[in-house]
């Protein structure tokens, strides 16, 4: 088993260091935004995408959309939906 060794920081060290997490985030936030993720549940879904409980789980089961499951709920990220959406348009042809 690896042996961890822990520095005990001084407040001084302490604050500094938060500073500079600070600092990078901010840069970080300035670069790409915040980093928030969309999540949906199943009743949200079905009004995003128009759809009724049925049509849904075909979806999932058929691998159209994808999802996340944790115990007996499903999620569905923004990123979920936009690929789907992407898989399934068509371009007018006019």
């Amino acid at each position: 088993m690896t042996q961890m060794y822990y520095k005990k920081l001084e407040s001084t060290e302490t604050k500094k260091l938060l500073d500079e997490l600070d600092t990078i985030e901010t840069c970080l936030d300035s670069v790409s935004g915040p980093c928030e993720i969309k999540v949906y549940n199943k009743k949200e879904i079905y009004s995003v995408l128009g759809v009724n409980e049925k049509r849904l789980k075909r979806y999932r089961y058929d691998g159209k959309l994808s999802y996340t499951r944790v115990g007996d709920r499903y999620w569905y990220t923004q990123d979920d939906i936009d690929e789907f959406m992407a898989k399934h348009h068509r371009k007018a042809f006019a």
